[in-house]
């Protein structure tokens, strides 16, 4: 499994370093920050909201909507719920 979590680890510091690079490019102070879920993402990402003292969270949503949304859950909801700091919400398109 190592070779598996450490792929996984690799990808997520890739994607976490486009969408900062992305902000930045916005004008945007971003930093790009990889962290495995111990628990729910909802809580692991506001608690290192709250530890990095961030401003906000921005979050992408793949837009799931009705039965599909309350069946597989949703991650935006829970950060919403447990996020102290303002949460933006970005549909894809």
């Amino acid at each position: 499994m190592a070779p598996v979590d450490h792929a996984v680890q690799d990808r997520a510091a890739v994607v976490a370093e486009e969408g900062a690079r992305l902000a930045r490019s916005l004008g945007l102070q971003a930093e790009a920050h990889a962290v495995a879920d111990e628990l729910k993402i909802g809580t692991t990402i506001a608690d290192v909201a709250s530890q990095r003292s961030a401003a906000a969270v921005v979050i992408g949503s793949h837009g799931l909507s009705g039965l599909r949304s309350r069946l597989l859950g949703s991650t935006s909801r829970d950060i919403l719920a447990h996020c102290r700091v303002p949460v933006v919400v970005v549909r894809g398109s």
